[in-house]
C-alpha cells in the first residue's frame, strides 16, 4: 500500500510586479539583388537586446557593491539608470545613471558606497535604459 502524499505547499509571494523591458533595436536585413516584393517577403529580422551581459555583482564589501554591464554597441552612448532597493521592504535606497567608459570596453560601472548599505543586509537591484527594466538581481 502506498502513503497518501499531500500536496506541496508554497510560500505566499509579495505583490507581482511588472517590469517593463526596453524595446530592442530591430535590424532589417535584406538579400542583395531582388525585386522589391521579393525584398518584402525575405525580409529577416535580428533583434539586439540593450545588453550585452550583465548586469552583474562585481564585488561587493561590508558597506558597498559594484555593479556593471556591458551595452550591446547600439546603445554604448545610452545612459543606464541603476536602482538599489532594501530587498525586504523594497525601499529605494539609491538611485544613480552611468553612461559607458569607452576606456573600459563600454563596460556600465558603478559603486555604490554612499553610506546607505549595511552588513549582512539583502538588497536588490535593477538597471533601466530610457525608463524601461533591462536587468537585475539581488546581493547581501
Amino acid at each position: 500500500t502506498s502513503k497518501p502524499t499531500s500536496k506541496p505547499t508554497s510560500k505566499p509571494t509579495s505583490k507581482p510586479t511588472h517590469k517593463p523591458t526596453a524595446k530592442p533595436i530591430v535590424v532589417l536585413t535584406l538579400p542583395p539583388e531582388t525585386n522589391n516584393q521579393q525584398q518584402q517577403q525575405q525580409q529577416q529580422h535580428t533583434v539586439i537586446p540593450p545588453l550585452h551581459m550583465g548586469p552583474l555583482v562585481g564585488h561587493t564589501t561590508h558597506d558597498s557593491v559594484t555593479l556593471w554591464a556591458y551595452p550591446h554597441s547600439d546603445y554604448r552612448s545610452t545612459t543606464v539608470e541603476i536602482l538599489v532597493y532594501l530587498e525586504r521592504t523594497e525601499r529605494l535606497l539609491y538611485r544613480g545613471a552611468a553612461t559607458p567608459d569607452p576606456h573600459r570596453h563600454h563596460t556600465v560601472v558603478t559603486t555604490v558606497n554612499h553610506g546607505i548599505l549595511e552588513p549582512l543586509t539583502r538588497y536588490k537591484y535593477e538597471m533601466r535604459v530610457h525608463g524601461s527594466w533591462v536587468g537585475g538581481g539581488s546581493f547581501r
